[in-house]
C-alpha cells in the first residue's frame, strides 16, 4: 500500500510539474493579452489547489487507527 502512495504522488507531483510549466508558458507567450495571462494564472492556480487535494487525500489513511476491531451484526 506504500508503493502505492508514492506511486500516486509521484504522478500528483508530475502532473503539478507540468501544468505549472504549461501555465508559465502561457503567461510568458501571452504577449500583453489580458485574457491569455489569466489563463495562464489560472492554470496556476488550479494545479497548485489540485496538488494540495492529492497530498491530503494520501494523508487521510494514516490518519486511520492502525487496530480497528471488525463489526459485526447478528442479524436475523
Amino acid at each position: 500500500m506504500l508503493q502505492l502512495g508514492l506511486a500516486l504522488r509521484g504522478i500528483a507531483t508530475a502532473a503539478l510539474t507540468l501544468a505549472l510549466l504549461w501555465g508559465g508558458i502561457r503567461i510568458m507567450t501571452s504577449g500583453g493579452d489580458a485574457k491569455a495571462m489569466q489563463e495562464g494564472k489560472n492554470i496556476i492556480k488550479n494545479a497548485v489547489i489540485g496538488y494540495i487535494i492529492a497530498m491530503l487525500a494520501s494523508l487521510i489513511p494514516s490518519l486511520a487507527p492502525p487496530n480497528i476491531e471488525p463489526i459485526y451484526f447478528n442479524l436475523p
